[in-house]
């Protein structure tokens, strides 16, 4: 008789049997830390507070209530947990278990920051950029993004860098732009290796080096951010320092594709159009455009408006692609405007229109497309 079957049987039993006991003893262990918080904030211990306001917010160890999240956060902020203040301010701005209230939000991440929580200090510089709660103010945004930098926040490195590449708040500087996004990188900011991989693409603050942009973008893919692994992809596909293997590149793509980065579907798109590295499939391509044109991507969104309106190979679709060609144009792909304009002149997917037709053409025209001027 042959007892090997049983055996493995009893064996993934046991195991499984392993991981219920050890996962319910943690759930237990989680719970009791809960209670213990619990009975530390009501005796007036407000790191304790804080820690079960962490748990209520994230559901760890107790029913996730963003209501009582924000009542033990506020006993804690009262008590001078800054930490506290800033986890409340979240809650404000975001309007969880609270009214949204993005006034009271700044006012929370102000007295986080001044009591120097880091990351009060950033989320300060996000609502002075953004004019959310406060006045928008450039330079006051720099300041405090600054601030959370010199703290060695990492997040504050990125946006502040992102300020000097743009001139935004402070004075144009791409090199002290690359040093932030290094810094921010270094950090654990998957980001800013990636904006940083970018710098060295173009050799824009930092001489031009193709080999160092793929060994970030490599970085920031690896560690799960993953528009770092369509760039990365698209280095792999154009052997642009890395050796060339388009299989590599299709599975870097698909990683970015999946993750929600519609640069990645489109370019799936354009190897399954164009038969690279794959045998050509307009219905992959059509599938992978849909894809990237659903991420808002608008050159994944022109490449499906031009399958569709010509049906060659698919199913023609004037009116998927009016609406793809309108994503396109209004995302700056000109010939999204010009063939949105050929659809409203004559009547294909959308009602006849030769006066929008005419003002997509002039929109093309200003931009340098010289047919359509004519």
């Amino acid at each position: 008789m042959n007892y090997g079957p049983l055996i493995i049987v009893v064996a993934l039993s046991l195991v499984v049997a392993a991981c219920s006991k050890n996962a319910s003893e943690a759930e237990t262990a989680t719970a009791g830390l809960a209670a213990a918080h619990s009975d530390a904030c009501k005796n007036g211990d407000f790191d304790a507070c804080h820690k079960l306001g962490a748990m209520y917010k994230n559901g760890v160890g107790i029913e996730q209530d963003n209501v009582r999240a924000a009542r033990v956060y506020r006993l804690a902020c009262d008590g001078g947990t800054v930490e506290s203040c800033n986890d409340l301010g979240g809650l404000y701005q975001d309007g969880l278990g609270v009214e949204k209230d993005e006034a009271r939000a700044a006012a929370l991440y102000r007295q986080a920051c001044d009591g120097g929580d880091v990351f009060g200090c950033g989320n300060l510089g996000y609502l002075y950029r953004n004019g959310l709660g406060v006045e928008r103010d450039d330079e006051q945004s720099v300041h405090f993004y600054r601030q959370a930098c010199n703290a060695l926040n990492p997040r504050g490195c990125f946006d502040l860098g992102l300020m000097y590449r743009h001139g935004i708040g402070t004075a144009n500087d791409n090199a002290q732009a690359a040093k932030l996004f290094r810094q921010a990188c270094d950090g654990g900011e998957m980001i800013g290796c990636y904006d940083l991989g970018n710098l060295y693409v173009e050799g824009i603050g930092v001489e031009k080096n193709e080999e160092k942009a793929v060994a970030l973008y490599r970085q920031g893919c690896d560690n799960d951010f993953v528009f770092a692994c369509g760039f990365l992809g698209s280095m792999v596909e154009n052997g642009r320092g890395i050796e060339k293997d388009l299989d590599s590149a299709m599975d870097l793509y698909q990683i970015a594709c999946d993750g929600g980065d519609g640069f990645g579907c489109n370019n799936l798109g354009d190897m399954f159009a164009l038969g690279l590295g794959v045998d050509k499939d307009l219905d992959f391509a059509v599938s992978y455009y849909r894809g990237a044109c659903d991420d808002n991507h608008p050159q994944g969104c022109y490449n499906l408006g031009a399958l569709l309106e010509e049906g060659n190979g698919v199913a023609q679709d004037f009116e998927t692609a009016a609406a793809a060609y309108q994503i396109a144009c209004d995302g700056g792909v000109i010939y999204g405007c010009t063939n949105l304009a050929h659809l409203y002149e004559n009547g294909f997917g959308v009602a006849k229109n030769v006066e929008k037709a005419n003002a997509l053409y002039d929109q093309a025209c200003a931009a340098g497309i010289e047919d359509a001027c004519e």
